[in-house]
């Protein structure tokens, strides 16, 4: 029995879409920066931006489409069958925008009324969490209807396909670094949101353009220790992949994780000024290092008991069968 390639299918189809849209987007901002200088310094941030966007519709859609399949199997896919996703997400994600366009308008207008108390700092710190969580959770819900619409389109009569438990495990260790990944952006986007001047070189007076486009693809060391545990963890030959699970656990794993690297820069400190004393103590990179590292190897543990625990009584493949 061959498996379902519908899970795959999805997390290529619509981030090939999605690059393509935000490529456009690109060149059209390139295209007509001579007119407006104000462009080039937007541009780091709607790359930026389309990175995010591009991680979390990868994990969304990859682990939505797991869930449908093991909830109601599949029992046919095509891979030609994947320019039907990929034009229905299309349209989906192009009514998203035209919506949005007006939408935002009457959010920033409704916004700026209930904070007209506030500081201008706080208003702007207020507004771009507002705007960024709407933008993404339409991005999300445009993923949930673009790939029911298109299951509904292909699912037909017939026998319901199984997955082979080598595929599960695989693609639950995958859907869980995605999630966690997601965790791990959502943090550093509040650390920076709150602190924009860590995004401002000391010689600078704009946001530096490689930091900018780095910073999501850089929280995916911050995943790393969720993968391991996740290797770690899972047990050879799961019959299903459990995506709510795997939310469940990505999503504790980073919150432990995130204590654990409090707790050890607390430590830390406190032996620097037991052995250096007040005066002569200043932590440096190479403070930060031991702490990165003594934080990694600490999250590993971590991520592969609660992965453990969550999983604990899944059974085998053969079991299930």
């Amino acid at each position: 029995m061959k498996a379902s390639k519908f899970p795959l299918a999805v997390a290529l189809a619509m981030p090939c879409v999605f690059v393509a849209m935000a490529v456009f987007n690109v060149l059209v901002t390139l295209h007509y920066q001579s007119a407006d200088n104000t462009r080039i310094s937007l541009l780091p941030y709607a790359i930026h931006y389309d990175l995010i966007g591009l991680v979390i519709l990868a994990a969304t859609g990859f682990a939505y489409a797991q869930w449908l399949i093991e909830r109601r199997p599949l029992a046919d896919f095509r891979w030609p069958s994947l320019l039907a996703l990929a034009g229905i997400y299309l349209l989906v994600s192009g009514a998203q925008s035209w919506l949005w366009a007006y939408a935002s308008l009457h959010l920033g207008q409704w916004l700026e009324a209930q904070t007209s108390a506030l500081g201008i700092s706080e208003r702007l710190l207020l507004t771009s969490i507002v705007m960024l969580v709407s933008v993404q959770c339409l991005e999300v819900l445009c993923v949930l209807l673009s790939i029911s619409a298109t299951l509904l389109w292909l699912r037909r009569p017939g026998q319901a396909i199984e997955t082979p438990a080598a595929d599960y495990r695989g693609r639950a260790i995958a859907i869980l670094t995605l999630f966690a990944w997601i965790w791990a952006i959502i943090c550093v986007e509040a650390i920076t949101i709150a602190s924009p001047t860590l995004l401002i070189p000391e010689d600078s007076e704009q946001v530096s353009t490689p930091i900018m486009i780095g910073l999501p693809i850089g929280c995916l060391v911050l995943a790393l220790p969720v993968l391991l545990g996740g290797l770690w963890a899972l047990p050879r030959g799961l019959p299903r992949a459990r995506p709510g699970r795997l939310l469940l656990a990505s999503l504790l794993t980073m919150a432990l994780s995130a204590l654990a690297m409090l707790a050890i820069t607390f430590a830390m400190l406190h032996v620097g000024l037991w052995i250096y004393g007040a005066v002569d103590f200043s932590p440096g990179l190479g403070f930060a290092t031991l702490v990165g590292i003594l934080w990694f190897i600490a999250a590993i543990p971590l991520a592969w008991s609660v992965v453990r625990l969550l999983f604990r009584r899944t059974p085998r493949a053969h079991a299930a069968a």
